[in-house]
């Protein structure tokens, strides 16, 4: 008996001393580890977009597999109906996106249209009055005896090289923009083979890891996908409840206090505030930028208004919609949103919480049993005693 508890003392030291020396080497790797996650989000960004659109599509989708063709009982009925709501719902949520997107750029290069007339429009003034406005300005008169020639020359020659460096901006930009469009089908496609093959998938996968892993440890495993796929379905459905609940009180409001681009920045503080924590505060940087160009007075008007809808989105509608769906105190869903957008940038951000509520949910689970079982030896103990 003693010799099994001094085993037992033993793994656990050697257990403890390996997680101290793992947290220890990855302390002294950040940058390392940060790269090697960075690198891995973007190796199956198109299969986690994928997977994230199946679960989006995925919920209108059983709706319309429900309610279409429901009085028909032929057999070509029962066969369409699959293809058919899945059509359906990859059309409302294309639309959605599609609306969005065409309704937030407008808005948006038009404000920068206009900052750029505005410069253009102090540009002239200042030719016009002969320098005499840069004489009153701090450091007119260092711009004034400024060689504008050499300046332009000194620029070019320090964005690489006059027209090579525009070149390969321009290649950059549109491989960039190619490179988005591929992945965007490609999750498409991913997240219709998904839907399709989902049963498929999820009993072959339980017959590997049952097949594969000791009892345990495959019991462990189903559970935690389990959890995983639940709780990322809630926080897909809460997000976007809230984020459209969100754009529509943004535009009420701005419609009310008689705000410029009402439904473009609405519909953008929506779709920012699907990222939590944080997405707000970009749409509200946006928000004023697009308002300020137009009227300053207003832009700070939509400030205020904007920070006092952050905190009644907060207090009040977060905990409402989000309720239990994901159960994840507010500091861990901060640090989740921070530690992710260091590590992986827009897409730990997205991420984190659902990742870090998972985590947190199985620990707890863990946990709760670990007491259970020490309580249980504690009282069996003091019957023996």
């Amino acid at each position: 008996m003693k010799d099994i508890k001094s085993n037992k003392k033993a793994m656990a030291a050697i257990f403890v001393g390996a997680v101290c020396i793992l947290l220890f080497l990855a302390v002294q790797n950040l940058d390392v580890i940060a790269k090697a996650i960075g690198w891995l989000s973007d190796l199956f960004l198109p299969l986690t977009v994928g997977f994230c659109l199946a679960m989006i599509i995925d919920l209108p989708m059983q709706f319309f597999e429900r309610k279409l063709l429901k009085k028909c009982t032929k057999a070509w009925a029962a066969k369409l109906r699959k293809p058919l709501a899945l059509v359906v719902s990859l059309a409302i949520v294309i639309s959605v996106i599609v609306g969005i997107t065409m309704l937030i750029i407008p808005q948006l290069s038009e404000a920068v249209r206009v900052v750029f007339s505005s410069v253009n429009e102090l540009k002239n003034l200042i030719a016009e009055t002969d320098g005499r406005l840069l004489e009153k300005i701090p450091f007119g008169d260092m711009l004034m005896r400024t060689d504008r020639e050499k300046l332009i020359d000194t620029i070019l020659e320090y964005m690489g090289g006059n027209s090579d460096y525009l070149l390969d901006t321009a290649i950059d930009t549109i491989s960039l923009v190619v490179n988005l469009a591929i992945d965007g089908f490609v999750s498409v496609i991913l997240a219709i083979y998904i839907i399709f093959e989902k049963k498929k998938f999820k009993k072959d996968a339980k017959r590997l890891i049952k097949a594969w892993l000791p009892e345990k440890v495959a019991d462990w495993i189903l559970h935690a996908v389990h959890v995983s796929v639940d709780i990322s379905r809630n926080f897909i459905v809460g997000q976007t409840i809230e984020a459209v609940i969100l754009g529509v009180l943004c535009f009420l409001g701005m419609f009310i206090l008689d705000l410029p681009y009402a439904a473009a920045i609405g519909a953008l503080v929506g779709v920012t505030a699907l990222i939590p924590v944080v997405g707000c505060f970009v749409g509200i940087i946006v928000g004023v930028f697009m308002i300020f160009v137009v009227d300053p007075m207003k832009s700070l008007i939509f400030l205020i208004f904007l920070l006092i809808l952050h905190q009644f989105e907060e207090n009040v509608i977060y905990p409402k919609v989000m309720g239990k769906k994901v159960s994840l105190p507010s500091l861990w869903v901060m640090a989740a949103v921070i530690i992710g957008g260091r590590l992986a940038g827009a897409t730990g951000m997205l991420f984190g919480v659902p990742i870090t509520s998972i985590a947190y949910t199985l620990l707890k689970e863990a946990t709760i049993k670990r007491e259970e079982k020490k309580r249980l030896k504690e009282n069996a103990e003091q019957v023996f005693e």
